[in-house]
């Protein structure tokens, strides 16, 4: 994992791909514009610098899923 840095990661039947970015919210509009183009449709998954799944989309989904935060872990950014 890159120090710092959230992480798009998009798996399909036969291959995964990550992408790198410090905002969030870049990754976040990119995957879900991805998502709405691509076929077959990826799994999404948003991570923090920290490795905490902070959002998810599967192959069905419309829009992103915001994953429950642990307390301890200190939010979103990482």
């Amino acid at each position: 994992m890159k120090d710092g840095l959230f992480v798009l990661k998009a798996e399909y039947p036969n291959k995964v791909s990550v992408l790198f970015s410090a905002d969030r919210k870049a990754l976040q509009d990119f995957g879900l514009d991805h998502h709405r183009a691509s076929n077959p449709k990826p799994r999404l998954s948003l991570i923090t610098p920290k490795g905490q799944p902070v959002a998810e989309m599967d192959e069905w989904s419309l829009g992103w899923t915001e994953c429950p935060v642990p307390a301890s872990s200190g939010g979103e950014n990482g």
